[in-house]
């Protein structure tokens, strides 16, 4: 697949330095991406996001996403524009990363920009699962031959302007400029629901019940989740992406209205999550059953853990005494 043909504009760089400096743009941390001849719908779904009929600002999801905080919630802001779709992440990285390149970029093509406070950048061209990538800030000196074509002119060691050249770098690949209109209007918004807090870590067992490592105890660990769960394991069950979803959607719902005044967002009292988290349960142990039917006890046991982490400890002991009874029968406890 050839690459798009660069598009430069003299003002592209003062353009997002301005944009930048009075805060129409987030500052100290964001992702973008530009994926090209996607629907919106299709471009939210490649980078784990839903189609929604929620909208924000870009602005508006950075305020939601870190009233969240200690949980997380990631947040993406998209639209289409000129046959790209754009998507900004205040404070976000998801997009940044190889392995969501290569999915959104799968029969297309792809520009991103990324940093973060910790000085960690990317400058990203993805074309049909092939990723092009420079670290701007700790490595501009090494150069993907891809990239060049792109980077002319751009002097990454003008610290004070290097976000701004990264924007610009998109731009060029894309040629869809970020206008301050754009920047501060209402677009379709989602919530990233990150497939691996699912996942099985594979030293789950052997870093938190050693013990258990080829027990057979797969279906207790079920049996306990689902009932901490409010669930039946052998029900129609939901799917996890979509218990998942609405339960960052719950935590978002209860971080607004969005607070512009950072004392009084300071000052907000905590709302309570208990929706979100019965949501979540829900999701593990959906999780923990469909991995019982793969046999993939490891990811049984750590999801049903995180059903409810502060009754892991007894969840533990109940699947170590299941086994002991299989291994020397009830005369054996």
């Amino acid at each position: 697949m050839a690459f798009p043909e660069p598009h430069v504009a003299d003002d592209a760089v003062d353009h997002y330095h301005d944009l930048l400096e009075r805060d129409v743009l987030p500052r100290d941390a964001v992702c973008v991406a530009a994926v090209r001849g996607l629907s919106l719908d299709e471009a939210l779904r490649r980078i784990d996001g839903f189609r929604s009929a929620r909208r924000s600002t870009v602005a508006d999801a950075g305020r939601a996403a870190f009233d969240a905080f200690p949980d997380e919630l990631p947040l993406v802001v998209a639209d289409e524009v000129d046959g790209w779709v754009l998507l900004i992440e205040d404070n976000g990285w998801w997009a940044a990363s190889e392995r969501v390149l290569r999915v959104l970029s799968a029969g297309t093509v792809v520009a991103g920009a990324y940093w973060n406070v910790n000085f960690d950048s990317t400058l990203a061209l993805a074309v049909d699962g092939r990723v092009h990538d420079l670290d701007f800030v700790a490595d501009k000196e090494t150069v993907d031959p891809a990239l060049t074509t792109f980077l002319d002119g751009l002097d990454f060691a003008d610290v004070e302007r290097s976000c701004a050249m990264a924007l610009a770098f998109v731009e060029r690949v894309s040629g869809v400029r970020i206008t301050e209109e754009w920047a501060t209007s209402p677009h379709p918004a989602s919530v990233i629901a990150d497939p691996w807090v699912f996942a099985n870590s594979a030293r789950f067992l052997e870093n938190n019940a050693p013990e258990l490592i080829g027990a057979d105890v797969g279906r207790a660990a079920v049996e306990w989740a689902c009932a901490i769960a409010g669930i039946s394991p052998d029900a129609d069950l939901p799917a996890v992406r979509e218990l998942h979803r609405q339960a960052l959607e719950a935590r978002w719902d209860r971080c607004l209205p969005v607070e512009t005044d950072r004392v009084r967002r300071l000052r907000r009292p905590g709302a309570d999550a208990a929706v979100e988290r019965r949501l979540l349960a829900k999701a593990h142990a959906v999780r923990a059953v469909e991995a019982l039917r793969d046999g993939d006890i490891t990811t049984v046991v750590q999801n049903a853990c995180q059903v409810d982490q502060t009754r892991w400890p007894e969840l533990r002991e109940r699947l170590r005494r299941h086994q002991d009874v299989l291994e020397q029968g009830p005369q054996g406890l």
